[in-house]
Parts: C-alpha cells; structure tokens; sequence
C-alpha cells in the first residue's frame, strides 16, 4: 500500500512542480514499506511544505499515518530552524492540526 501512495505524491508533485523528477524517485520504491517511508522521506524533505500540504489536503497520504508523520516532521524541523514559507490558505496549517490530533488522540 505505500509503494502505491508514495508513487502517487511523487507523481501528482512531479506533474506540479517541474523541480521534482520522478526519475529521482520512482526507481528506488519497492515491495519494502520502510524503504518506501524512507523515499517518501527524501521526497518530502525535496518538497515545499505547501506541497506537502496539498498532497495531504487531496487524500494522497491515503490516511497512512507514516506518511503524515514524516511530513509533519519536515514541517516542524523547518519551522524551527525558521525556514518556513507563507502558509498560503493555512494548508499546513491543516497537516499540523491533523498530525497533532492523531498523536494526542483528540
């Protein structure tokens, strides 16, 4: 199932954003689940946090709670090392909230 959400964000990013090559990506994901989490990762750590966003906010995270963990992680290291980009619509904003209430469990 991740092999198939992560080749779908690396898709509708590439088609989005002419900075994301699928060639970079798509060739390392496998039948593996953590090696996909760990392409994602490298994907995402590639992406504006406004893409990530929209990938979350369009449901290609797929309710995979790994998948908005590592998003939610990029977004935090880069709100605190104050690399962060307007938050245009409050999406990332969003892909906090959700990150947050799926920790905490409210």
């Amino acid at each position: 199932m991740a092999k198939n959400l992560v080749s779908g964000c690396i898709k509708l990013a590439a088609n989005l954003s002419p900075e994301i090559k699928t060639a970079t990506y798509l060739p390392m994901l496998s039948d593996i689940a953590c090696n996909n989490y760990a392409v994602f990762q490298k994907f995402a750590c590639a992406s504006k946090n406004s893409m990530l966003a929209i990938l979350f906010k369009l449901g290609h995270f797929g309710g995979d709670r790994e998948l908005l963990s590592i998003a939610a992680d990029i977004i935090s290291i880069r709100a605190a090392l104050d690399h962060e980009e307007e938050d245009v619509g409050g999406h990332v904003a969003d892909v906090m909230e959700e990150y947050r209430r799926i920790i905490t469990g409210k």
